[in-house]
């Protein structure tokens, strides 16, 4: 009816119309430092997360784990916890594009449409794209990462839809398992293991970087978690020296060992949640058929000063996916052969420990080494300074 408003066609309005958003979406204000933005954090961004997936990403280029798409592209797919800055996924994004790949980043980062933290992430992923560091396909899901736990979730359709993934970033502030109650972050790091396990067609990496203050994980997590490596230390003569060596020289089980780090704090309690954390893994690793392994690991204190103890761990993770051996029972296809290896493997169990048991304190690392400290400050400031940051902010990253 031309030129009226008749109540149905408000109500037609109504229904068609985009509801109006009372609080607007105000990015976080770029006024003060954060806890991402200190030098050990670059550290890790680039010494780590950056090394090991660059070392990845050799591996599997031409591979069917990334091979060329039709139009030539190679997409590399990240799951990750963004934060408001974006920055890890900046420095990947970099790298890949040196060495002629397009990376896909997928995030999640709570918080409703009014939370600054969340404008910032969406602004910063847009810039990213915009600059085509990262692909158009890029997403920043506004959900906890914990909610993958249940299959029956939107968000593990929305995981398993952009997935399966070459890097997966759990990059967490908080605990793996404060209590015991699902979901947890431990629930989700299980949620997505499995999910990597039957999905990947190669190797993929998965980082964990979380809060392990004695009193910050539940105890019947911990419990179960001593239990994995005390019943590989039951398996295992040489896991079982390694164990005690690092927990307790003078204990005369493994048991008593594992007991003693668990009534400790700082470091030992930080390696003992390592190992428990990496033997849970690799368990669920070889119940696949898959194998895992330990790479070289940090950790540093976020706890206060003047008595500031080891609180962070940060676990590096690769997952290899089985071999394409069949067992030919009657011999009759001819396999070529497999490569002698003069040394005699190192079990992954084995290797778990030692990588525990080799952990660096980076705060101490960055403070012995001032050269170092200077180069990742300068890392530091560079992305700062990116993302549009004043000066008061970047020269205040020491």
């Amino acid at each position: 009816m031309a030129g009226g408003d008749s109540k149905s066609d408000r109500q037609i309005a109504k229904d068609v119309l985009p509801v109006q958003v009372v609080v607007p979406a105000v990015p976080v204000e770029l006024n003060a430092t954060q806890p991402w933005h200190s030098p050990r954090k670059q550290f890790i961004r680039e010494k780590q997360w950056l090394y090991h997936a660059a070392r990845l990403l050799e591996k599997v280029d031409g591979t069917h784990a990334l091979s060329a798409q039709a139009d030539g592209a190679k997409e590399v797919k990240y799951l990750t916890l963004p934060g408001a800055d974006y920055f890890d996924v900046e420095v990947l994004a970099r790298h890949c594009v040196d060495k002629g790949f397009k990376l896909t980043s997928i995030g999640f980062l709570a918080g409703g449409e009014d939370n600054p933290y969340r404008a910032r992430a969406e602004m910063r992923q847009q810039e990213l794209i915009d600059r085509k560091l990262i692909t158009i396909n890029s997403h920043t899901y506004g959900k906890r990462i914990e909610e993958v736990w249940a299959k029956t979730s939107t968000t593990y359709k929305d995981l398993r839809n952009k997935g399966p993934f070459h890097i997966v970033n759990i990059d967490a502030c908080g605990s793996l398992s404060r209590t015991e109650k699902p979901p947890r972050l431990i629930d989700a790091v299980y949620r997505i293991v499995a999910y990597q396990l039957a999905a990947s067609r190669g190797p993929w990496l998965l980082f964990v970087t979380t809060d392990a203050r004695k009193g910050n994980i539940a105890e019947d997590t911990l419990d179960k978690l001593n239990k994995a490596i005390i019943a590989n230390a039951k398996a295992e003569s040489d896991f079982r020296a390694e164990t005690i060596e690092l927990f307790k020289k003078s204990a005369s089980n493994a048991p008593e060992a594992v007991a003693a780090a668990s009534a400790a704090t700082g470091k030992r309690f930080v390696q003992l949640v390592s190992l428990g954390l990496s033997k849970w893994l690799l368990h669920l690793a070889e119940s696949k058929g898959w194998q895992m392994k330990v790479h070289s690991s940090f950790y540093y204190a976020t706890t206060p000063k003047p008595t500031r103890q080891p609180s962070m761990p940060c676990l590096a993770y690769e997952f290899i996916p089985p071999d394409d051996h069949l067992e030919d029972r009657y011999g009759i296809a001819v396999a070529p052969a497999t490569p002698a290896h003069n040394d005699a493997p190192v079990s992954l169990s084995m290797r778990a420990v030692k990588k525990v048991a080799e952990m660096e304190d980076l705060d101490r690392r960055l403070s012995n080494d001032p050269d170092l400290n200077a180069a990742v400050v300068a890392g530091m400031k560079a992305l700062l300074e990116d993302a549009g940051y004043p000066a008061s902010v970047i020269n205040a990253v020491k």
